[in-house]
């Protein structure tokens, strides 16, 4: 499979050797480039400054920006203003169907920028499915 945005939760699969880290390996191994949004990299970087402290986290983002530069498997996809539009857009229209606000903010990012650069969004949370609203192709690989 030629590229993909990949959610968080595949990444923390596969960095955190959880019981379906071989899972997440095969899936970033299939894709031939790994997209990751900024957004999830922000929300990397949050939980693991509880675990790892302020220094170490520092030194991660470092690394992860370094990746994209010297990486052809793995690109970051930075946030731009019409990815903000839409998932605000995304946000509004998904809140007048549903008064259970059961996304973030991130999902939606996800979400546009997987709509606005026509990527396939990898995620295992069932709450994108709903939210997603078909504007994106989402895909449950495990």
């Amino acid at each position: 499979m030629a590229k993909a945005l990949v959610d968080t939760n595949i990444l923390y699969d596969f960095f955190a050797k959880t019981t379906l880290n071989s899972e997440a390996k095969k899936i970033l191994e299939s894709l031939q480039t790994v997209v990751i949004s900024q957004a999830v990299i922000y929300e990397l970087v949050t939980g693991l400054k509880n675990i790892l402290g302020s220094s170490l986290t520092s030194r991660l983002i470092g690394e992860i920006y370094s990746i994209d530069n010297q990486s052809d498997q793995f690109k970051i996809l930075r946030i731009e203003e019409k990815d903000e539009k839409l998932a605000l857009e995304i946000m509004a229209k998904y809140d007048s169907n549903n008064p259970k606000k059961d996304y973030t903010m991130v999902d939606a990012l996800l979400i546009a920028q997987a709509q606005s650069y026509n990527l396939q969004l990898f995620t295992t949370d069932e709450r994108m499915t709903h939210f997603n609203q078909n504007l994106a192709k989402i895909v449950k690989p495990y």
